[in-house]
């Protein structure tokens, strides 16, 4: 299997921004996805619930946890323009930066 083939699956809460991350990296890529609505108050969502993260995305067999994470690895599997990520190492240490400082407030 070519590493860019396989279904790919979002779970996570719509409305979460964290989750809208995911999304709009998966959009720019032109990547086809279904959303699976987490509700881990029903045991739905295992892979979810067991990463006590939000969203996970699963490609194929993998499964991807933290937004942040699930940008870089869309990024190079799906590596065709245009690109997420900057490719100079300084501008993408301060992407992740300003990224992982949004995160956290």
């Amino acid at each position: 299997m070519a590493k860019s083939d396989g279904k790919v699956k979002v779970m996570g809460r719509w409305q979460c921004p964290f989750t809208m991350r995911a999304r709009i990296a998966l959009n720019i890529k032109s990547v086809n996805y279904e959303l699976v609505e987490a509700r881990p108050w029903d045991g739905q969502s295992q892979v979810l619930h067991e990463s006590k993260s939000n969203p996970v995305m699963v490609h194929g067999d993998k499964s991807i946890c933290e937004s942040l994470n699930i940008v870089e690895y869309i990024d190079e599997i799906w590596p065709y323009a245009p690109s997420i990520v900057p490719s100079d190492p300084l501008e993408r240490v301060t992407a992740r930066f300003w990224a992982g400082y949004l995160k956290d407030q």
